[in-house]
């Protein structure tokens, strides 16, 4: 795994007693000093890292319990060469249909991605279909409402008052165009009250 190397552990003869920890020394068959590892007794592996590629490692193995330390045990293992990491070599291990389905998941992931920025941008696509038959379509009197909150221009059609405030006989009424400047004009229909 990369430029570390796992090291089984097998569980023997404790005498009776848990086991502590593992000793767990290692070094090159061409170098002196050893790099120590400690690990826990619970523990059945033991990473040793950083190790170097292409190279053969000796490992002195002893447990500790309460009762002292056991009998070294000596292991050697051969690090490869560095792996050579291609698009061919990553893709080697997998099947012609894994490959297939990974490309349809990415195209899968962009389709949505664009379907998202449609929705917040240009409120359209299928996010904004979906929403709209779940929530249900507007109604014509928020439409009048969002348009007044924007600015645009609105008619409302108010029934024609005597000056004593009393509605007239005759439903006449006076034409409002409300702009978003708050300029209201008003306009008097040409018949008399």
């Amino acid at each position: 795994m990369g430029k570390a190397y796992r090291l089984g552990l097998v569980k023997q003869d404790d005498g009776g007693m848990p086991i502590v920890e593992y000793i767990v020394k290692y070094r090159t068959d061409k170098e002196e000093q050893w790099m120590t590892k400690l690990v826990p007794g619970m523990n059945d592996f033991a990473m040793l890292q950083p190790l170097q590629w292409n190279t053969r490692y000796e490992v002195e193995i002893t447990a500790r319990n309460v009762k002292g330390l056991s009998e070294p045990s000596f292991y050697q293992f051969f690090m490869p060469q560095k792996p050579d990491i291609t698009a061919e070599s990553l893709f080697s291990g997998l099947g012609l249909g894994s490959v297939v389905g990974l490309g349809l998941g990415a195209l899968l992931v962009l389709l949505v991605l664009v379907d998202v920025g449609c929705f917040f941008l240009r409120h359209c696509g299928l996010l904004m279909c979906i929403t709209r038959s779940v929530c249900g379509k507007k109604t014509s009197t928020s439409g009048k409402g969002k348009e007044i909150e924007e600015g645009k221009a609105a008619y409302l059609k108010l029934p024609l008052k005597e000056e004593n405030g009393k509605e007239c006989l005759k439903p006449d009424t006076i034409e409002i165009k409300v702009h978003g400047d708050n300029f209201i004009h008003t306009k008097l229909d040409d018949s008399k009250a």
